[in-house]
């Protein structure tokens, strides 16, 4: 029997796109990175990329401190986020990883036979 080819592994995680376990927490992840988006683009008036980016360093916690909320809305909005937002981005490394230890034992096995 032919070996199937080996999945791209790497940075972007392009081998759980088709794993239905990991599927749905990464669409989610990706939703609350929109909508944060979305949101501190019209409330702080950023750009687009700003606001991305702005999400992007709350949600893995890095906080450069370059770009911070001006108003007590966001500044709560903020807070909110990174704590939702930290725990959705934790639930998808979680389930990632059981998925990739799992492929692993299974070909480990598969050389020992």
């Amino acid at each position: 029997m032919p070996e199937r080819p080996r999945p791209v592994r790497g940075f972007f995680l392009f081998d759980l796109l088709g794993e239905p376990r990991v599927r749905p927490i990464l669409i989610f992840a990706m939703l609350v990175l929109l909508v944060g988006t979305v949101l501190f683009h019209w409330l702080e008036g950023w750009s687009w990329v700003d606001a991305f980016y702005f999400c992007a360093i709350t949600l893995f916690t890095i906080g450069y401190g370059d770009l911070t909320p001006t108003t007590d809305l966001t500044k709560i909005l903020t807070v909110l986020y990174a704590f939702n937002g930290v725990g959705v981005l934790v639930a998808f490394a979680t389930q990632a990883m059981q998925v990739r230890s799992e492929r692993f034992a299974e070909s480990r096995e598969r050389r020992r036979m």
